[in-house]
């Protein structure tokens, strides 16, 4: 009986470890999400370092798509 419990126990392990991808797919992310191209933004520069009284800052994005800017809080 013993014998038949570690037989079952290390086909249970193998299993376990060889139903795994070690090896992601070219078309997955390393989290294993699908990968979908969507559009290209980039930070080119940024000035955002404010003082408690407030002030004004400028961020640059360099992107293939329109970008909108909102806020939930009143200023």
């Amino acid at each position: 009986m013993k014998r038949v419990f570690n037989i079952l126990l290390a086909a249970a392990c193998l299993f376990t470890v060889f139903a795994c991808d070690v090896i992601p797919r070219p078309d997955t992310e390393p989290d294993g999400s699908q990968y979908l191209a969507g559009p290209a933004l980039d930070i080119v520069s940024k000035d955002l370092f404010y003082s408690p009284q407030g002030g004004t800052g400028t961020i640059v994005l360099n992107t293939t798509e329109t970008v909108y800017a909102t806020s939930s809080r009143p200023w």
